[in-house]
């Protein structure tokens, strides 16, 4: 065995997120020093695509590479083989595509009862076609893409070691956190002193939600069905929720991310109950 195979072997995750955070943060941190924080949210259409560019491509180039160097062909083979897996109860489909919709109808719902006004600012309400088809294509990309490198290689050496919840967590905080630089360029200009607590909801709204694909993965063991997953809860987003002032985005998104680790946690009760 190589060095560099043997190393992976032994050391999988830390692998991973080190090559993850290198071919995704080297290129945004080159935006940042050219360029700084985007000002009002209107970034350059190179400065966006570069590192929407990176952000994608970043963990599924450190989750292909490590495979290959790890286990060659065959490690190949058995991850495109997952990423083919479409044959699951329909149960989980349902699953993957409708969690978020869902629990964003009820947080809309709980709000235009509260605040009709707010709830109608918080839905686009102009060029819905073009919304839709743009969150089609950032939810589709970000699923199929990014999920190469988290379901495909991260998660299953998680879950040689750890649970369900576990693995979720750990997997679902890296994630949440590896979105920081990116959110920063993006988004500190216009929240400000907010962008903290930002962050912090968004790294716990994404590790909750990791738990529930770590949950749906355990049973269909099908990366296609963790990549529309995935796609569902970024196009969805996108879908249902108008750009909104940074007062405006706790209101929905607070909401959206305790009903989120509500679930988590509904979840890791119910694996704890099936194992005793």
């Amino acid at each position: 065995m190589h060095q560099s195979s043997r190393t992976i072997s032994q050391h999988p995750i830390l692998a991973f997120f080190l090559l993850t955070v290198l071919f995704s943060w080297v290129p945004i941190a080159v935006v940042l020093q050219t360029t700084g924080t985007v000002d009002n949210g209107q970034p350059v259409w190179w400065q966006l695509l570069l590192v929407f560019g990176a952000m994608l491509l970043g963990p599924a180039i450190a989750g292909l590479t490590l495979t290959a160097l790890a286990g060659g062909r065959t490690g190949l083979r058995a991850l495109w083989k997952r990423q083919t897996k479409w044959r699951v109860a329909p149960r989980w489909y349902g699953v993957a595509l409708l969690t978020t919709p869902a629990v964003l109808f009820i947080v809309l719902g709980g709000l235009w009862i509260l605040s009709p006004e707010v709830s109608r600012r918080l839905v686009p309400g102009d060029d819905l076609t073009t919304v839709l088809i743009f969150g089609l294509i950032v939810g589709l990309a970000a699923g199929f893409v990014e999920e190469i490198g988290w379901t495909g290689f991260g998660l299953p050496h998680l879950r040689d070691q750890y649970g369900v919840l576990v693995t979720g967590s750990v997997l679902g905080v890296f994630w949440g956190g590896w979105h920081a630089l990116a959110d920063f360029w993006l988004l500190f200009d216009e929240f400000g002193q907010l962008w903290v607590p930002r962050i912090a909801l968004w790294i716990m709204a994404l590790t909750a939600y990791r738990v529930l694909m770590a949950w749906v993965y355990e049973r269909s063991r099908s990366l296609f069905v963790a990549q529309l997953m995935h796609a569902s809860f970024t196009g969805t987003q996108f879908i249902m929720i108008a750009p909104v002032s940074p007062g405006e985005h706790f209101i929905w998104y607070g909401p959206f991310t305790v009903l989120l680790c509500s679930s988590a946690v509904a979840i890791s009760f119910h694996l704890r109950w099936r194992k005793s």
